[in-house]
């Protein structure tokens, strides 16, 4: 089978969720980083339902995974759409994450710019003097998902 793919995906998506199974933390582990390197529809569903409620074991991949999606604008979309789900964990970082990529996809000049001394890094983009605009989307968010406003821990 070829890589890449709906059925190559799958397979991928099928083995991440086996390893997310397991007890052990070095497996589980693994199976955080096949979502977030997978980056397809499934993964990135899996990787926002962790994002909060699987901090201690996928929180990071998550929140990296999510940011390197390459359809932003699916990430953005499918988090709105799971703010009031009663399965979903939305908490500071949720929010957070949320507010920054639907910001991002508003302002594309603010997303940091990428050179060959960056790729791979967090960067601080313009956004980062910009903690208005933060706080405005995190407020927003949190009232849809029928939270409290914007804290400066978020």
């Amino acid at each position: 089978m070829a890589r890449g793919g709906p059925p190559w995906e799958a397979l991928e998506l099928a083995h991440a969720m086996r390893l997310l199974a397991q007890d052990d933390l070095s497996l589980h582990r693994d199976g955080c980083v096949v979502l977030r390197y997978l980056a397809s529809e499934a993964a990135v569903d899996e990787m926002i339902r962790r994002l909060e409620a699987d901090p201690g074991r996928c929180g990071f991949s998550s929140l990296a995974g999510l940011f390197t999606v390459r359809d932003r604008a699916l990430v953005v979309r499918r988090m709105e759409e799971r703010l009031t789900a009663p399965d979903q964990t939305v908490g500071p970082t949720y929010l957070r994450v949320l507010a920054i990529m639907s910001l991002y996809q508003q302002y594309p000049a603010l997303l940091p710019a990428q050179t060959p001394d960056t790729v791979g890094r967090i960067v601080r983009g313009d956004l980062a003097r910009r903690p208005d605009l933060v706080d405005a989307a995190i407020e927003r968010y949190a009232k849809l998902a029928g939270r409290a406003g914007p804290r400066r821990d978020y």
